[in-house]
């Protein structure tokens, strides 16, 4: 018989392994695997202050199926002293194949989730009904999922699904693992526990009170994954006289460190130390709208505006400036713009008409797509124009 409350801690992508190869820097890299592997003690600590009862990985736990056998056997031990029972799912980045470190031995309290069919797995002490199944290749273009098998539950039972894949696709255009709604909503289950979208995001699966949730990953591994990596954190309290369970879901915000992407527009600067003044200024603003130490993140800052073309601005500099405040990480774009005034330009004779009359005649040519780099390109030809003036 289900308990009053059940627990449940939702996880995926921790991607556990990663190298990091995008950043040239080894001490970042070192940093960053360091931390990640700190994500399981995290895992400890919310277990045992939210006495979870069940935990759900809903695949890529490891970054890749060849791991060095040390992180394996670590993560073995962190999950054997976590006082609950943990659920794992194969995913496209750490397949159970034939050989793999799903087919050893996993310590009593942790359930790995066989590759081979849908799987019904069945809590009788916490009256949890999880059906799953893991990945065996690291595509799938078909649906992994269609229907699970027929299981004799009590009526109270908490009904879960937790897949890896790409969901609410009906036309199968993925190689993740297509996981049609239509296949989902017939089953009856009270919470579908996702992973493989990094970003995080939720919706109610249109019956009942049913929900889906990916919860994104812990950890970031570039810029195309964005923002706090978190765990999600469910209480479901069964009520009877409606037949199902109420769900209520938190967030646990992790002390991972975070990507960002943030604009700063520099038009009113003169010169170089400006626009250092401008980061500095604009970074301590953007702090004072974060509950996390942006020190501690990974930066990527975009400067953007019309600033005075009389001055090269120094990518490298600015990054070595910024660096030494005691930031973490930081990129530094330039995307400023020359403004166009092709009116102007086009009165210009020579130069100045040629380039306005390939300008055009480019853009018409251009696809939607393209016509960015269009611009992009006459805005450096317009750079190079103005410091050559200015340097004779």
């Amino acid at each position: 018989m289900a308990s009053h409350k059940i627990r449940i801690l939702h996880t995926a992508d921790l991607h556990l392994g990663t190298n990091f190869s995008s950043f040239p820097d080894r001490e970042v890299r070192d940093i960053l695997r360091g931390e990640q592997s700190n994500i399981l003690l995290e895992l400890t600590r919310v277990v045992k202050a939210e006495k979870i009862d069940l935990v759900l990985i809903a695949g890529d736990l490891f970054d890749r199926p060849d791991l060095d056998q040390q992180i394996v056997n670590r993560v073995k031990n962190n999950l054997a002293n976590l006082d609950c029972k943990v659920h794992i799912c194969a995913g496209n980045h750490d397949p159970y194949i034939e050989g793999s470190f799903w087919a050893t031995e996993w310590p009593d309290n942790v359930h790995i989730v066989p590759h081979t069919e849908v799987e019904s797995y069945y809590y009788e002490d916490l009256g949890i009904l999880v059906d799953s199944v893991s990945f065996s290749d690291i595509y799938s273009i078909n649906s992994l999922f269609t229907a699970a098998p027929q299981t004799d539950v009590p009526v109270d039972t908490l009904k879960l699904l937790m897949l890896h894949g790409d969901f609410g696709i009906e036309d199968r255009k993925s190689s993740y693992n297509p996981i049609p709604i239509s296949s989902v909503k017939a089953q009856g289950y009270d919470y579908l526990a996702l992973g493989h979208i990094h970003l995080a995001q939720e919706g109610n699966l249109g019956f009942r009170d049913a929900q889906y949730a990916y919860p994104g990953a812990p950890q970031g591994r570039g810029f195309d994954e964005l923002g706090q990596g978190h765990f999600l954190v469910g209480t479901f309290t069964r009520d009877s006289g409606l037949g199902r369970y109420n769900q209520e879901w938190k967030k646990h915000i992790l002390n991972t460190r975070p990507f960002l992407i943030h604009e700063i527009n520099i038009s009113d600067v003169e010169n170089e130390h400006e626009i250092q003044q401008a980061i500095e200024e604009d970074l301590i603003q953007w702090q004072k709208t974060k509950e996390f130490d942006l020190k501690r993140a990974i930066l990527r800052l975009v400067l953007v505006g019309s600033p005075d073309l009389k001055f090269n601005i120094s990518l490298g500099h600015l990054q070595e400036y910024i660096k030494s405040l005691d930031y973490f990480y930081v990129e530094i774009e330039d995307k400023t713009k020359v403004p166009l005034e092709l009116d102007r330009w086009s009165k210009h004779s020579g130069f100045g008409q040629i380039l306005v009359q390939e300008y055009e005649e480019q853009k018409e040519k251009a696809l939607p797509e393209e016509k960015e780099r269009v611009d992009r390109a006459l805005d450096l030809i317009l750079r190079a124009h103005e410091r050559t003036i200015n340097e004779t």
